[in-house]
């Protein structure tokens, strides 16, 4: 699809990452567990579809960190 970016993070403990603005963006957790502002707790091989996410949108990962696409 032109125009797609992958972005990836891996977290440690208790770290948060800004969820990227853009007219759609597919969150999946890879590994790990965490929360997603205004949606809560996410767990490894959940997947969470957003469209035109608000701006500054955090994930913070659990107890034992996470990664995230």
């Amino acid at each position: 699809q032109q125009g797609a970016v992958l972005w990836g993070a891996h977290l440690g403990a208790g770290d948060e990452v800004v969820v990227p603005t853009a007219t759609h963006v597919h969150l999946f957790v890879a590994a790990g567990s965490g929360a997603l502002d205004g949606v809560g707790a996410l767990e490894t091989g959940d997947a969470v579809r957003l469209t035109d996410p608000d701006e500054g949108q955090r994930f913070a990962a659990g107890p034992e960190g996470g990664e995230l696409l």
